[in-house]
């Protein structure tokens, strides 16, 4: 039987069978099921209610079409794109007929229990099978993490602690970003953000990595490395750095 299953939000990658991938395919082979594994499409950031972006700059960052952390509207309407791609892509695989629905027992779809994953996971299902019937699945509480799209670090010695904390620093040692991050903070002026002025956190170049107690343990990184991952924001908002300018 063809099956095709689809977990939204998890990675941001497409798991084929290797007879998918390779060029040729060994006589007496089929493809049978295909994996799909996919991050959430382009959501709002979290630019509000004590954020590291809210934190970050004394200034404004613009505002979404949605609260922060939920699929905008362009998300929606990229994960249909994607779904219609997929589409094709698995008619000519043999895996779905085009123009058909395929039947409820070959098309499963999973989402972690977040407003942008589960949206993701309905759209993309639009696109792939538009007008029909295919549910997606989740936990019953929205606004929980899945554990099935949630890996926690389970080892609490401090030994571990002491190890992640030296890979995450090497591993930033060698991408030389000081540079980067001064850029950053003359573009956020976060000089005169919360963070310097509440909390004497002012620089970006010296802040550490930490291992952060509690009942998931978690790596974190320094408070930069979360800021210069929103850094594309600026240059699609406000390309040019003026003073007058809100972020």
């Amino acid at each position: 039987m063809k099956k095709l299953i689809l977990a939204a939000a998890v990675a941001g990658a497409v798991l084929l069978s290797s007879a998918a991938q390779a060029q040729t395919t060994p006589e007496g082979y089929q493809l049978q099921q295909v994996l799909m594994m996919s991050r959430h499409n382009l959501r709002a950031p979290l630019a509000n209610n004590g954020s590291v972006l809210e934190q970050s700059t004394p200034n404004q960052w613009p505002e979404w079409d949605v609260p922060g952390g939920q699929l905008t509207t362009k998300g929606g309407v990229l994960e249909i794109y994607m779904g219609h791609y997929m589409r094709e892509w698995l008619a000519e695989l043999g895996m779905v007929t085009s123009g058909e629905c395929p039947t409820p027992d070959t098309v499963y779809t999973y989402a972690n229990s977040l407003q942008r994953t589960v949206a993701t996971a309905q759209f993309f299902i639009t696109g792939a099978f538009p007008g029909c019937d295919i549910p997606v699945h989740h936990q019953e509480k929205m606004g929980t993490m899945d554990p099935t799209f949630n890996p926690v670090i389970t080892d609490d010695s401090a030994a571990f602690s002491q190890k992640a904390v030296q890979a995450m620093e090497k591993e930033r040692s060698q991408m030389q970003l000081d540079d980067s991050y001064q850029l950053l903070a003359q573009m956020t002026d976060y000089k005169d953000s919360p963070s310097c002025k509440e909390k004497q956190q002012c620089s970006l170049t010296e802040a550490k990595d930490a291992f952060r107690e509690g009942a998931n343990k978690q790596v974190m990184s320094s408070q930069a490395d979360s800021l210069i991952k929103i850094s594309r924001i600026w240059a699609d908002f406000f390309p040019a750095n003026t003073s007058n300018q809100p972020i």
